[in-house]
């Protein structure tokens, strides 16, 4: 057709057009301006499209630099040099989907004949897109089913892990959408992390490299919802949004933007689109492709990277509640385990916080667990899992450590990292864990009845919070060693009850047995006193008839002493119990000041004896002996100790009384029996002396 100056071919897509072919080499000036139409350009600027484009049908001009339609159009026809324009429709059905266009450097107008060929062939390039678009349009939908059956088989194979289905998404949106990378950032609290990435071949050196990247972007900030990156936007949108050339956007600022990713690699983004992964009303995440080229990314890459956005959703959710189910099955199984523990172990706290410990540790991805349980102001290692050494020196329940604040506070206690978390705080604790190389903390306290009875503490070496569900399920093991501890108290009480009530009844019985003798009941209170008590041994000592001094009439126990008689002393536990007529408990008798207690303490030490209990024997407010247990370890006695030896004390004065009372009305009776005796020989021999005098006898040597 002789169009010397220039043939083009154009593709129209929605209100802008772009070059797609022309021929021949045009000169410089021209080649820049073809290049810059290689882009979307508005069709409003371009004479010959704009004209084809609004009349569907061939658009003839002879001279556009005198019959263009405007000052602008006919000025850039004079300065690309050309007169006469042929443009002819390229049609699908009644759209216009492209404009094949042919200029002339002169004035010589395009003949019917010219004109009918150029129709011809646009109608062929027209078949020609068609076709190159429903071919396209397969490839596309094909590639797109299998990327889409690709995740999903992700998805049935990864139940519990949704990494490699973020894994297989990226590489997915890489391939699908041309883009040079594809990131998914997933919400962690206020934080959106980096969870999968991935590169067009040969941009970056490496996935593993553009990772490492990524994720040490996403630690040094904190998204926020703002416009400066598109990050911001979509947080704010919870739409899909796109920034066709972040550099040319005037909201846009690369150095607030996790985008920068791409300028640590050293190929910085131009194209950016971020798409929403949305459940329900809460953005869950957030996928990410970039072009390193301005390229803005069509409707059809958009609607697929919504899909894998969508599909990632699912992932989420299908992981999620997998994982709930799996911890709640988990849960139960550790429940079941502790209530069979408690369940088998009624006397025995040890079994039931060891199960726990090792609960603990096993579902909460924990380095290792600590049960203290409060003794007197400080805590004590009742049970402990994991591989971490631990020192048996007690814990201060105080302000200084994490587990003394949980007890006095009686609250939860979670620490993502005691390096950066602690600050002054917890000075013990924090010395601790720099020890151990330990940086997140969990204390969980042992409440009864509103009152912190110990703590369940977990460790773990990196600064990986615990998730909500793990604190959920530690405060429900606290609770169930709350219960086995009060299981074990109860059933020991009402064990130790009976057990006193036991021996108190045989105590008794002995009392009624031996109405004459107090030695059996002593005996029996001596053994019983020491087997009850966790004595090593016990003694019952009597005040002597002269009160100076007492007579240790039973004892029970290995290291027992046999009876003998003692002088008071003011310097031994026992002796100073009956002159006070007041209880002694000493938890060490090498504590006992010097000159207090002298004899008492070298007594002690020569034969080995610590612990030391003196319980006055108390009759109408005067101490008429008393009971003595010792132990070869230092401790005190308990409460419940204590009352049962009082009860051994009150019994024992019954006995002592009940033997004098009895003894003395006996004693009463054969005297009254022997004057009887006398009176009546009297009576039968007046006058028999001898015969009198022998009944006195008889009766003096009886009585």
């Amino acid at each position: 057709c002789d169009a010397r100056r220039n043939g083009s071919l154009f593709l129209i897509d929605g209100e802008t057009f772009h070059l797609v072919a022309w021929s021949p080499e045009p000169s410089e000036k021209f080649r820049d301006f073809m290049e810059r139409i290689r882009q979307p350009f508005p069709i409003e600027r371009s004479y010959i499209v704009k004209h084809v484009f609004e009349s569907k049908a061939v658009f003839h001009v002879r001279d556009a630099t005198v019959e263009a339609d405007s000052d602008y159009y006919r000025q850039d026809a004079a300065e690309f040099g050309y007169h006469s324009a042929l443009g002819v429709p390229l049609l699908r059905g009644d759209a216009v989907i492209g404009v094949l266009s042919l200029i002339r450097p002169d004035v010589r107008p395009f003949s019917e004949r010219e004109i009918a060929l150029v129709r011809a062939f646009a109608d062929q390039a027209a078949i020609a897109i068609d076709n190159t678009r429903l071919s396209t349009a397969t490839r596309h939908a094909l590639e797109r089913q299998i990327a889409v059956s690709q995740v999903l088989e992700a998805m049935s194979q990864s139940t519990a892990d949704v990494s490699i289905v973020f894994r297989t998404i990226v590489r997915s949106a890489v391939n699908l959408c041309l883009a040079d990378n594809a990131s998914i950032f997933r919400a962690d609290g206020e934080v959106y992390r980096h969870v999968a990435s991935a590169t067009a071949s040969g941009r970056f050196a490496d996935e593993a490299a553009f990772e490492r990247i990524a994720t040490e972007a996403a630690r040094q900030g904190r998204l926020v919802k703002e416009r400066a990156t598109v990050v911001g936007r979509v947080l704010l949108e919870k739409a899909t949004v796109q920034i066709p050339d972040v550099r040319a956007d005037p909201e846009y600022d690369n150095t607030r933007s996790l985008d920068f990713i791409t300028a640590l690699s050293g190929t910085p983004a131009r194209t950016v689109l971020g798409v929403p992964i949305v459940k329900g009303a809460a953005l869950v995440g957030i996928v990410i492709a970039r072009r390193t080229e301005v390229s803005p990314f069509s409707p059809r890459e958009i609607d697929v990277l919504e899909t894998f956005a969508r599909q990632a959703a699912v992932a989420v959710e299908n992981v999620r509640l997998f994982n709930e189910t799996k911890e709640a099955l988990e849960r139960q199984t550790a429940t079941a385990d502790i209530l069979r523990a408690i369940a088998g172990s009624p006397t025995d706290l040890a079994p039931v916080l060891d199960a726990i410990a090792t609960s603990v540790v096993r579902f909460c991805g924990a380095t290792d667990a600590q049960v203290w349980i409060k003794r007197g102001d400080d805590l004590y290692t009742e049970a402990h899992s994991g591989d971490l050494p631990i020192s048996n020196t007690p814990l201060a329940a105080s302000a200084d450590t994490v587990s003394g604040t949980a007890m006095l506070e009686r609250r939860t206690i979670h620490i993502h990292d005691i390096e950066s978390e602690a600050g002054d705080a917890f000075p013990l604790t924090r010395e601790r864990f720099a020890a151990l190389g330990q940086r997140a903390l969990l204390v969980a306290p042992l409440l009864r009845e509103g009152s912190a009875i110990g703590t369940i503490a977990l460790r773990k070496r990196d600064p990986i919070p615990f998730t909500p569900n793990q604190i959920r399920l530690v405060e429900a093991f606290a609770d169930q060693a709350v219960i086995a501890i009060e299981n074990v108290r109860l059933f020991n009480e009402t064990k130790e009850g009976l057990q006193r009530q036991t021996a108190i009844s045989e105590i008794l019985r002995v009392i009624s047995k031996s109405p004459t003798d107090v030695q059996p009941v002593l005996d029996t209170i001596a053994e019983s006193a020491a087997r009850f008590c966790n004595a090593d041994d016990a003694a019952v000592a009597i005040v002597r008839d002269d009160g100076e001094g007492t007579m240790l009439t039973a004892t029970q126990g290995g290291t027992a002493l046999p009876p003998q008689a003692f002088e008071f002393s003011h310097r031994s536990v026992t002796p100073r119990a009956i002159r006070e007529a007041r209880l002694f408990n000493v938890a060490d008798m090498e504590e006992l000041p010097e000159d207090e207690f002298g004899e008492g303490k070298a007594y002690a030490k020569d034969h080995g004896y610590r612990g030391f209990l003196a319980a006055p024997l108390l009759k109408g407010g005067r101490a008429i002996g008393a009971i003595q247990l010792r132990r070869t370890l230092p401790g005190a006695f308990g409460p419940r100790e204590i009352k049962l030896v009082e009860t051994f004390a009150a019994q024992a004065v019954i006995a002592i009384e009940n033997t004098r009372l009895f003894n003395e009305t006996k004693n009463a009776l054969d005297q009254q029996t022997a004057t009887a005796d006398v009176l009546k020989a009297i009576s039968r021999s007046a006058f028999d002396l001898t015969s009198v005098f022998d009944v006195v006898v008889e009766n003096a040597n009886r009585l």
